[in-house]
């Protein structure tokens, strides 16, 4: 067909869906330790914006000068940190890695920031953080 005819010269032969979401790739959507939920408690959403008290775990919101620790962009509110990260958890743009720990390490890129969360099986999101590098990305230095 000619250009601009409306119709493609070629058609895919394959016919499995596209995949929408990391979660759908195969081996993953029905790994028997695939996440049962992929909620943000109160006490995780904490810990990622203001980092858990008297540890140096968490702390990626703009500002928040934790050590060594990514932050995300300045003009990110605290509730478009929390809803890049549930969206990188709920639909991850690359399929989900288990790691050896047995939590599931997701990523999405959102605005020209490469997110990632970190899933537990059981207890949900557990944490979520900005790729150094990224649009309008901290790195604080280490101590």
């Amino acid at each position: 067909m000619p250009r601009g005819s409306g119709t493609p010269a070629t058609t895919s032969a394959s016919s499995e869906p596209p995949i929408r979401s990391g979660w759908e790739a195969s081996g993953v959507g029905d790994h028997p330790r695939r996440p049962a939920s992929l909620t943000l408690s109160d006490r995780r959403r904490r810990h990622i914006l203001d980092g858990d008290p008297d540890s140096t775990s968490g702390g990626h919101r703009y500002g928040t000068g934790r050590p060594g620790k990514t932050e995300f962009p300045q003009a990110w509110s605290d509730e478009t940190i929390v809803q890049r990260v549930l969206s990188v958890a709920q639909s991850p743009d690359e399929t989900p890695r288990l790691q050896n720990n047995g939590k599931w390490y997701t990523h999405g890129l959102h605005d020209g920031v490469d997110v990632v969360a970190v899933v537990h099986r059981r207890d949900g999101i557990v944490t979520g953080y900005p790729l150094p590098g990224g649009r309008g990305v901290r790195q604080n230095p280490e101590e």
